[in-house]
């Protein structure tokens, strides 16, 4: 600042942080015991990755208590098993003013079934199943994400109603993905959804930029059908330019890579059982 001379400087209060209290409840209003909640800034959907996560579980009577929760959207998950299985139930706002009070119903909605091992005929343990919702306009969003247990079962709870996508992956990444699509109406489905994993193959990616790594270009991957198959939450090539996805169906596949620059570049490589296939990108020299 000089003399004679005027300014304004805004200073903005730090938000209070509250704790966040309420009950969950079944859909019939039963509270739930000993369940574990998770509350992430809206958007975010891999605590291990994204930060502001927080944690807690139900008591007896179905209480829960957060703290250092700021103001804000958040999204709010369940876990019946662990931190490793994700199931969101809804996004909902922490106010400034007031008390931070929200409880929780969860719907009566349910998906389960079986996972099979096509090669040795057997369940197949801990295996990845993912679900995602079609909102409004035909957008997919994550929503769950569990485990098979030793018996090769899954259940996905709650399930909302409306059009929803389920991917199968294997956590060995030695067998092909598999994926369905069903709509769940009036909070229950039409049976049970199995799965039969047969053996997959692999496909390096490499990015370049002429003769230079692109480093850090985001890769997808689409089926014969277009459908975009969704391997990490974030598929971006290392320093060398390269990404290695292990475990992939056998069939026509479309891989693209985008960089910083908005530039996308495409090819088709054929994916067999038990072997790799090279996709080679190349944004051209800058």
């Amino acid at each position: 600042m000089r003399v004679g001379e005027v300014t304004t400087v805004d200073f903005h209060a730090k938000r209070p942080k509250k704790t966040l209290s309420g009950v969950v409840r079944d859909a019939r209003g039963a509270p739930v015991a000993d369940l574990a909640l998770m509350l992430a800034p809206k958007g975010a959907s891999d605590p291990s990755k994204d930060s502001g996560w927080n944690n807690s579980s139900t008591g007896p009577d179905g209480s829960y208590r957060l703290a250092d929760v700021e103001p804000g959207e958040y999204d709010l998950y369940v876990s019946w098993k662990g931190p490793m299985e994700l199931v969101f139930v809804e996004t909902f706002e922490v106010v400034a003013r007031g008390d931070a009070v929200h409880d929780v119903t969860l719907g009566s909605g349910e998906l389960r079934g079986r996972v099979l091992d096509g090669v040795r005929e057997r369940p197949m343990e801990s295996a990845v199943v993912v679900l995602y919702s079609f909102d409004s306009s035909g957008e997919r969003q994550f929503m769950a994400k569990v485990l098979t247990d030793a018996q090769g079962q899954y259940l996905i709870r709650p399930v909302p109603d409306g059009r929803h996508q389920v991917w199968v992956y294997s956590a060995q990444g030695a067998y092909g993905q598999e994926w369905t699509e069903l709509t769940l109406r009036d909070g229950a489905t039409a049976g049970t959804l199995d799965f039969t994993l047969r053996p997959g193959g692999s496909i390096l990616v490499r990015a370049r930029r002429g003769e230079a790594p692109a480093a850090g270009a985001s890769i997808r991957f689409f089926d014969e059908r277009g459908i975009e198959a969704q391997f990490s939450d974030r598929s971006a090539a290392d320093a060398q330019g390269e990404y290695l996805v292990v475990g992939i169906k056998p069939g026509r596949w479309r891989v693209s890579a985008s960089d910083a620059a908005g530039r996308t570049v495409a090819t088709e490589v054929e994916v067999s059982a038990d072997s790799r296939a090279l996709a080679e990108l190349d944004f051209g020299v800058r």
